[in-house]
């Protein structure tokens, strides 16, 4: 059975351009310490690209932060569809990583609940039906903007969502 690459849904910051700082808004006392509209730069991220207040998000209202995952979307984004860029050193990056981002995350929250749902006691056609979706959630090669677009603009979603829904009785048998 082919499997998710549990490697690719896992956060590494460190490879990212800090997309998560970026793309959101903030909406003061919903998580966040202050309002901020999506594509502004949170006024805590540091010109190294990381976080001002790191060990201090909680303490100073930013629990958002610290309870949010991209599953590894982020760097997929940063690192394969481009390269390593950042909208940092070229502002008119912003909106395409901001929409590559989006893209990337629902792609990786589907295989997200792919990876999940392997773990039911499936019979032989479920587990081909995991491996279709999965295979249909993995680009060749890298990621890349027509990828997302085509995958995110297919019908891809809906069909991983009724499937899932049809695995409810063997969630029971757990």
């Amino acid at each position: 059975m082919r499997a998710v690459n549990a490697d690719l849904l896992v956060d590494d910051c460190t490879r990212c351009a800090a997309l998560c700082c970026m793309a959101f808004a903030f909406d003061n006392g919903g998580g966040f310490g202050v309002d901020k509209q999506a594509g502004q730069a949170c006024p805590h991220l540091a010109a190294n690209g990381g976080c001002a207040i790191y060990d201090q998000r909680d303490a100073r209202g930013f629990s958002g932060c610290a309870k949010f995952t991209c599953n590894g979307s982020g760097q997929r984004v940063t690192q394969e569809v481009f390269a390593g860029q950042n909208w940092r050193d070229d502002p008119a990056l912003t909106i395409p990583m901001m929409q590559a981002f989006a893209m990337a995350r629902a792609v990786h929250a589907l295989l997200l609940l792919l990876q999940t749902a392997q773990k039911l006691p499936l019979n032989g056609d479920q587990s081909r039906e995991i491996v279709g979706f999965i295979a249909a959630l993995t680009p060749a090669g890298q990621m890349s903007q027509g990828w997302l677009r085509d995958v995110t603009n297919s019908d891809i979603e809906s069909r991983v969502h009724r499937f899932l829904r049809s695995l409810a009785p063997l969630v029971g048998n757990r």
